[in-house]
C-alpha cells in the first residue's frame, strides 16, 4: 500500500515539474531575410559637368593686313585709300600695272617674299586687288608705302629714255604707284571684279592725286623685259576706260576746286581682260606695235580728257607729262 503512494507523488512531482517547464518563456532568433529573385535596380551614374569651352582669342590682324571697307558695291571709296596726311600731289606721276604671276598670292605672302629678298619696306606694291582664292576677289589691299606715301619697290629702272621721255634712274619707283592684280594673265584672264575695282581706283588715283589718265602703263610696257602683267590685260582699254571714268568724275562743288568721284554708274567697257589679237597668237613683235599705237600721244584720248572738263565756265588744263 505504501509501495503504490510513493509511486503515486512520485509521478506527481514529475507532472508538476514538466508543466513548470512548459510555461517558461521562449526566445525564438529572427527568421532569415527572404530571399529576392529580382535583379538589382541598375544605377545611374551622374555625369560631371561640361567643362566649359575654351574663350575664343580674337585674332589679332596687322592694320596693313586688313581688308578694307567696301562701299556702293564694286565701287572704291577715297576713304578707303587716303592717308593720313593726304596723298602727296606732285609726287606721283605715273601708275604700273602688274600681275603677280601667282594665282594662289596674297599681299601677306608677297610682303613675306619681298622681306626675305631683303627689302626692309616689305611689300613693294602700293596697292593688291585679291582675285577671290587667298584674298577676297576684287578686294583692295593699301600697302604700308601708299600710307607712308613711300616710295615702291615694283619697277626698277636705269637712267634712260622710256616711252618717248627720259626718266631718272629709279624713276618708275620714286614717282609710280604700283598696282598689283593677284593671278597669271599669261595663261588665264583678271575677274570682272578686279577689273572694275582697277578702273575706279587709278580713277580715283587721277582725279585726287593729279596723276594724268594717259599716264597708266603695265610693267612690260616700260622695261620691256617681262610679260607683266600678262596677255590678257589689255592695257590700251583699260586707259581708255580710266579717261572716261576721269571726265565723268570731275564736278563742280563748293568753289570750283573740290573734286567729287562718282564711279557707281558707270559701266566697265567690255574687253579689258582680253588683248589684242596679236597678242593672243603670242606675235610679241606685232602685240608691241598695237600698244605703241595705242599710246601714240597723237591719238584723241588726251584731247578727249582735257576738252571734257568743264569747271567754273573755264577749261582746266590737266599737268600732262610729255
Amino acid at each position: 500500500m505504501q509501495r503504490i503512494a510513493w509511486t503515486g507523488a512520485l509521478a506527481l512531482a514529475l507532472l508538476a515539474g514538466c508543466q513548470a517547464e512548459d510555461q517558461r518563456p521562449t526566445v525564438n532568433p529572427a527568421p532569415p531575410p527572404p530571399l529576392s529573385t529580382r535583379a538589382p535596380e541598375p544605377i545611374t551614374p551622374i555625369p560631371p559637368p561640361p567643362r566649359p569651352a575654351p574663350r575664343q582669342q580674337p585674332v589679332s590682324v596687322p592694320p596693313t593686313q586688313q581688308p578694307l571697307p567696301r562701299s556702293g558695291g564694286e565701287t572704291v571709296r577715297l576713304a578707303d585709300i587716303l592717308p593720313r596726311g593726304g596723298i602727296a600731289r606732285g609726287r606721283w606721276r605715273i601708275i604700273v600695272v602688274h600681275h603677280s604671276a601667282a594665282s594662289n598670292a596674297s599681299p601677306q605672302g608677297m610682303d613675306s617674299y619681298h622681306r626675305q629678298r631683303g627689302w626692309s619696306g616689305g611689300l613693294g606694291y602700293h596697292f593688291v586687288i585679291g582675285n577671290g582664292v587667298n584674298y577676297p576677289d576684287g578686294q583692295v589691299f593699301v600697302g604700308p608705302r601708299w600710307k607712308n606715301q613711300a616710295t615702291g619697290a615694283h619697277c626698277k629702272n636705269t637712267a634712260g629714255r622710256y616711252l618717248g621721255v627720259y626718266r631718272d634712274k629709279n624713276f618708275f619707283n620714286d614717282h609710280g604707284v604700283g598696282i598689283c592684280l593677284i593671278g597669271d594673265f599669261q595663261t588665264e584672264t583678271p575677274s570682272p571684279s578686279q577689273l572694275r575695282t582697277l578702273r575706279d581706283l587709278i580713277t580715283l588715283l587721277v582725279v585726287n592725286g593729279g596723276i594724268p589718265p594717259s599716264q597708266v602703263y603695265g610693267h612690260g610696257e616700260i622695261t620691256n623685259k617681262t610679260a607683266c602683267p600678262g596677255r590678257n590685260m589689255n592695257m590700251p582699254a583699260l586707259r581708255r576706260s580710266i579717261a572716261t571714268a576721269a571726265a565723268d568724275a570731275w564736278d563742280v562743288a563748293g568753289s570750283g576746286r573740290e573734286l567729287e568721284l562718282r564711279l557707281a554708274s558707270f559701266p566697265l567697257e567690255d574687253g579689258l581682260g582680253c588683248g589684242h589679237d596679236a597678242c593672243a597668237e603670242e606675235d610679241d613683235a606685232a602685240c608691241s606695235a598695237a600698244l605703241e599705237l595705242a599710246l601714240d600721244p597723237a591719238r584723241d584720248l588726251d584731247q578727249a580728257v582735257k576738252a571734257a572738263v568743264v569747271w567754273a565756265g573755264g577749261i582746266v588744263n590737266l599737268p600732262y607729262i610729255h
